[in-house]
């Protein structure tokens, strides 16, 4: 495996990044499948899965993927020694894969941008017209408004928590375009991990991030990371404005990327919205007969309806759970009380 990522083709183009532990590579599969359905002949794909612990042979299942793309690279670099040091001396750990985020600048040194996706994803769009986005000076992360999250200001997480200036600007870390060059400009990568360490965050590097960057973060059209209905998200989203709930409502007419960002998954749960699509796409996946295994397997899904996930997202006697009951009612999503 490479000690260090260059570009893989003769033109600079930007990079395609995935993080993904060996589990979640027959996810991540089918992710990476939707990128090649939608990709365009006379465009380069530099794609990098930095892994976490990821086996050979799993490497070489995703690699025959992609070996008829002469115009589509895969590549897998496991950067673990470039942040073991604040892994070690951590006082709030997280999974070694979010501080590849967190180091996603100065891991890929060699590049100017980058494209960072979560492998809970369908593409629906050639994923090359983010590679293309221009940034807007002092800006160094671009991004959907994560309505999920939003719509929990209303709910149960406090504005104070990260104290935004605009707490409406909050971004999801799955669908993000990095301007590394600008990063690597004005920060250091200490200061961004100590910075990290201040806090026990909630949601991990995704509210780092938007806490670091406070600011200095571009929107991009929110097609590009719309989440589907029937999912845990979708109450968090109702209690957004009606603004933001007409947007939303609009991307799921003709979304460019959908991202299962919440819970059930499709492949836990195939009837939420789009899980069709998804279940279509995992079926040219070399991964198939292992997702089907899974979702059979109940050591690996405990949780078999959406009722029982939805119990334990939303505990009985919180305010979250009065809050589901009044967007959706109990008889609509089978809650006992």
């Amino acid at each position: 495996m490479e000690k260090e990522i260059y570009p893989i083709f003769d033109t600079e183009d930007t990079p395609i990044i995935f993080e993904s532990s060996g589990f979640f590579i027959p996810y991540l599969s089918v992710a990476l499948q939707t990128i090649l359905d939608t990709a365009d002949a006379n465009q380069n794909y530099d794609i990098i899965i930095l892994g976490d612990k990821i086996h050979p042979s799993d490497m070489d299942r995703i690699l025959t993927q992609v070996a008829n793309f002469r115009n589509i690279s895969v590549r897998f670099f496991e950067p673990f020694e470039q942040v073991r040091p604040y892994v070690e001396t951590a006082v709030y750990s997280y999974i070694t894969v979010n501080y590849y985020r967190m180091a996603l600048p100065w891991i890929l040194r060699n590049y100017k941008k980058a494209v960072n996706l979560g492998a809970d994803i369908l593409v629906l769009k050639d994923i090359h017209q983010l590679c293309e986005l221009t940034f807007e000076d002092g800006k160094y992360l671009a991004g959907a408004r994560d309505l999920g999250y939003i719509g929990r200001l209303k709910e149960d997480i406090p504005q104070t928590e990260l104290d935004l200036a605009i707490p409406e600007e909050y971004i999801n870390a799955d669908v993000l375009i990095y301007n590394l060059e600008g990063i690597r400009a004005d920060y250091t990568l200490d200061g961004v991990m100590a910075t990290w360490q201040k806090h026990h965050y909630r949601c991990a590097e995704q509210d780092a991030l938007n806490k670091l960057f406070d600011g200095h973060k571009q929107l991009i059209d929110l097609r590009w990371n719309t989440y589907p209905d029937r999912m845990t998200s979708t109450t968090d989203i109702m209690c957004t404005s009606p603004e933001f709930i007409a947007e939303w409502e609009n991307c799921l007419q003709d979304p460019f990327l959908v991202h299962f960002a919440a819970v059930p998954k499709p492949w836990d749960y195939p009837i939420i919205g789009f899980g069709d699509q998804w279940w279509d796409v995992a079926k040219k996946s070399v991964y198939y007969e292992e997702i089907i295994r899974r979702m059979a397997n109940p050591k690996v899904h405990k949780q078999s309806s959406l009722a029982e996930i939805l119990d334990a997202i939303f505990p009985k006697g919180t305010k979250r759970r009065e809050i589901v009951k009044k967007f959706k009612p109990k008889e609509k999503w089978g809650l006992n009380s």
